[in-house]
């Protein structure tokens, strides 16, 4: 004999896959901690990077790589100067810093200020947000790069 179709009825509910592990929300209950090794890496990370920086210069060392932008072209990308401009910052030179990359020069506290923000995420076990916010955050920074790689372009 044929066996009758079931009459149960599901609901959307009930069809729905379990939500993956790594994307449901973190209990309440779970308390993110500091993490020591995370500090000590992320210090000596960004301790050698700079000590590089400032006892190397741009230009003197080496190691640096060249801009193929540049090299293939013979303009200025928008990051022509950058590492230059980074060493003249860090020795304090503003104005040598501002001519050799003012793009930089002008998103550095922005930079400073949200590297910092994920360094303390990063060591304090928290999520990272999704960056930039906004989808038109990228888009206002891809026009300003372009802007400027253009003006500098034109001499």
């Amino acid at each position: 004999m044929l066996e009758e179709p079931s009459t149960t009825q599901y609901s959307a509910q009930d069809l729905r896959p379990p939500p993956l592990p790594h994307l449901q929300e973190p209990e309440a209950t779970s308390k993110p901690s500091f993490s020591l090794p995370r500090t000590i890496v992320l210090l000596g990370i960004v301790g050698c990077g700079v000590a590089g920086l400032h006892f190397f210069p741009p230009g003197q060392g080496g190691f640096y790589p060249p801009c193929l932008f540049h090299r293939a072209t013979g303009l200025d990308c928008p990051g022509c100067g950058a590492t230059r401009a980074a060493y003249s910052l860090l020795h304090g030179n503003i104005g040598v810093a501002w001519h050799q990359n003012a793009l930089l020069v002008l998103l550095a506290p922005a930079g400073l200020i949200g590297g910092g923000v994920a360094a303390w995420r990063w060591t304090h076990r928290r999520p990272m947000p999704s960056l930039p916010g906004q989808p038109w955050t990228i888009y206002m920074l891809l026009a300003a790069m372009a802007i400027f790689g253009i003006a500098r372009n034109m001499r």
